[in-house]
């Protein structure tokens, strides 16, 4: 695992040097000073300063509330399943991208994401993600790899059939296919997550030092997708859930581990409610409809009452 992050203020910097320094991971701080494009400096630094990369084959750029989801019945890891799409000719593979939805949470939970989050969007999102052959991309987007000029390329889709060729004028999006493989994207978590995730800018632009919460990307969806009606249910994942608990439970076994934990999580309780104040305000100012204002006031009405109802019990 190679992880780029860049300006972290919640603590997850003792984290992932915890992390590195037992070489679970391989850790690239891509920290900036000014504006930038951060997201695409750190694929750039990856893909073309880290030798360390070109000791692997394949490479798949995914964010760390994404999960790439084989078939059980068909792989159990995922070694199989880029050997058979290499011996098809493969050059990159393109997974359909599920948009799982906030479940009707409203507070952060320790249980692992896939058991949180059990329902998704309907099957309409066309964007993909992609694996490639490390060799032959030395840059890459958030959803496909930028080939080497001179080199032809093929992207097959998760069933072995071309999805792109270097025809191909958008590489980004393809038909939706959700069998063999896909990536299940756990963009929108639980109101207080999804405040968090927005007290910083993306990564894609705007100033990367600042910690004051912004009007989310993507509101408009949060609030349409946050109840069931909407929706629909999905376990697939949930076959994972047992051997994840496993890892979980053996990383914060390691005493350094899981004091980094610990901390980052601290911090998520002492300042979640914090940027839930400042967020009232900075929607009401936001360019979202009236109904999505509604909508977004609504729903921290019903986390009062639920921190209040929690705080009632303890």
């Amino acid at each position: 695992l190679f992880i780029c992050s860049n300006n972290n203020s919640d603590g997850s910097d003792e984290l992932l040097g915890a992390l590195a320094q037992h070489g679970f991971i391989t850790w690239i701080d891509t920290t900036a000073d000014s504006a930038t494009r951060i997201q695409r400096k750190a694929y750039a630094a990856a893909l073309s300063a880290v030798p360390q990369m070109l000791d692997y084959r394949w490479t798949l750029v995914i964010d760390l509330d994404e999960i790439l989801a084989l078939d059980p019945e068909r792989y159990t890891h995922i070694g199989p399943f880029l050997d058979l799409q290499e011996a098809r000719g493969a050059d990159a593979v393109g997974f359909s991208w599920v948009m799982m939805t906030p479940d009707s949470q409203l507070r952060h939970g320790d249980d692992p994401m896939i058991s949180r989050f059990c329902r998704r969007e309907p099957p309409e999102n066309p964007l993909i993600k992609s694996a490639f052959q490390t060799r032959l991309a030395p840059f890459a987007h958030a959803h496909n790899p930028h080939w080497a000029w001179q080199y032809p390329f093929r992207t097959l889709d998760a069933t072995g059939n071309i999805l792109h060729t270097e025809q191909s004028k958008i590489q980004a999006t393809g038909k939706l296919i959700e069998k063999n493989a896909w990536i299940a994207h756990y963009f929108y978590k639980s109101l207080e997550e999804f405040v968090w995730k927005n007290s910083r800018p993306r990564g894609g632009s705007n100033d990367p030092t600042s910690t004051q919460y912004t009007a989310p990307h993507f509101l408009d969806s949060f609030v349409r997708f946050f109840d069931k009606e909407k929706t629909q249910h999905t376990d697939k994942l949930l076959n994972f859930l047992p051997s994840l608990k496993d890892e979980i439970k053996y990383l914060r076994d390691i005493p350094d581990i899981h004091d980094a934990d610990s901390k980052a999580r601290k911090n998520f309780r002492e300042r979640i409610d914090g940027l839930i104040k400042q967020s009232r305000e900075s929607i009401e100012t936001s360019y979202y409809s009236s109904d999505d204002k509604k909508s977004w006031h609504d729903l921290l009405r019903r986390h009062e009452v639920e921190v209040g109802e929690f705080y009632q019990r303890s």
